[in-house]
């Protein structure tokens, strides 16, 4: 292949990336006695969003 991973196994990745992120923000809120940061995890979630994105145009584009 081109070297890359394959987009299932990237989204995955980035998946469980994101979700150990957001989790880590949280306890940072927590321990700061913030309940919650709602700007922070909207762009948590935006990146999520757009690393899937490219993941899904990336397997249209490799014909996947």
């Amino acid at each position: 292949m081109d070297g890359l991973p394959d987009v299932e196994t990237y989204t995955d990745e980035r998946l469980a990336e994101f979700a150990q992120g957001e989790a880590e923000l949280d306890e940072v809120l927590r321990r700061k006695g913030l309940r919650s940061l709602f700007g922070c995890r909207l762009r948590v979630r935006r990146c999520l969003t757009l690393a899937d994105a490219v993941a899904r145009k990336r397997s249209r584009v490799l014909g996947g």
